[in-house]
């Protein structure tokens, strides 16, 4: 599972939502379980990796557009990026 500043997702070819935490920024995009991400603004979203770098591009807190697949309609969502604050400093380096 990764981190990303809508939520979890597996670091894969799929930028489908395997898990939407409660009260997290995806949910309060209103993204569900099983919906994949087509576009973020309009920067479309192949697999994981173009994921990351599209979000890599907004600051912490900005709004943005979703297009999302959610069975089989297209939804825009709007909200507002998660914060790029540091969640928890590591006490100390794992080698």
């Amino acid at each position: 599972m990764l981190y990303t500043p809508l939520g979890y997702t597996h670091f894969s070819l799929s930028t489908t939502f395997d898990y939407i935490s409660k009260n997290s920024v995806a949910d309060k995009f209103g993204l569900k379980k099983d919906d994949t991400i087509l576009k973020i603004d309009n920067y479309s979203i192949y697999n994981s990796m173009r994921y990351l770098g599209v979000l890599g591009i907004y600051p912490g807190g900005e709004a943005v557009t979703l297009t999302v697949k959610r069975e089989d309609a297209e939804l825009v969502l709007k909200g507002n990026l998660g914060s790029r604050e540091l969640i928890q400093k590591p006490s100390k380096m794992p080698f």
